[in-house]
Order: structure tokens, then sequence, then C-alpha cells
């Protein structure tokens, strides 16, 4: 048996404070805006956060300059590639995943009228995703996706 654990993401403005912080540390200058782009990007998931503060601290000392805000989103879905087609691989076997995950990533908020046509059953999609761990639920916003580089790639590539 699989028990998904939902990890909280951290607190933004405690991201921006550190990651300035670290930066500074290493001399690599960025923008404010520059680091609440990159929280924001990773909604605080300890671990993007902490491989997007890599990316720029690599590409930094290979090019001498920070990336720009969209070629570090791209080295992060180059970096997760595999991981990232692997879990859309499995969830592809079944449409009624894919309708919802699809509608959810356009920012649908009534993903059941906008998935009536297709005959699907939104709420069994719904509570096995949630069951995978592939998405959340919070009162105040509904359901979303829970990994924030996967609500990107399936933006970006389907």
């Amino acid at each position: 048996m699989c028990i998904s654990i939902k990890i909280a993401y951290l607190k933004q403005s405690i991201l921006v404070k550190s990651l300035e912080q670290r930066f500074d540390k290493i001399k690599i200058k960025v923008s404010n805006s520059f680091v609440q782009n990159i929280v924001s990007l990773t909604k605080g998931h300890p671990y993007y956060t902490q491989l997007a503060f890599q990316q720029v601290v690599l590409i930094n000392a290979i090019e001498g300059t920070p990336p720009s805000e969209t070629e570090l989103l791209q080295g992060l879905l180059m970096v997760e590639k595999d991981y990232l087609e692997k879990v859309w691989e499995e969830l592809s076997r079944n449409k009624e995943y894919i309708y919802t995950l699809l509608s959810l990533t356009e920012g649908s908020k009534n993903i059941y009228s906008k998935l009536k046509p297709t005959k699907i059953n939104v709420a069994r999609a719904l509570k096995k995703l949630e069951g995978m761990g592939i998405l959340f639920y919070e009162e105040d916003i509904g359901y979303y996706i829970a990994d924030p580089l996967f609500h990107h790639w399936i933006n970006q590539r389907i």
C-alpha cells in the first residue's frame, strides 16, 4: 500500500531572504525580482528551489552571468526531463487523468462543467490523482498540481 504524504511548500518570504543571502555570500549579483521569480516559479517547493539555486550558480560559473528566468526554467525542465516524462507516461494511460490535468493547467475554475462533454468522471479522477500525490487540494484555492515543475512542463510540452 502506498501512502501519499503532503509536504508543505516553504514560506516564500523566508525563501526569498534566504536565497538573497546565499547569492550575496557567493558574490552572485541578482536582483530582488529575480529571486522573487525563482521562488514564484518553484512555489516554495524545497527541492526545486534548491535545484534552481544550483542551476543559477552553475550557469553563472560557466557563462559569467546568471541565466534569465526563461533560461532557468528551461534548464530546470531539462534536468528533470526524464522524471517528468515518466510521470506523464504513467498518467497518460488514463484519459480521465489527462483531461483533468490539462484542464487544471489551463486554469479552469470549474473543471466539472469544462469536462462534462468528455463524459469522464471528474470526481473520480480528482480523488485518484490526489491519492497518488499528483494533486493537492486546499479549501481557499481548490485543486492544483502538487509539482510546480510538472505544471510548467505540461503547459510547455502538451
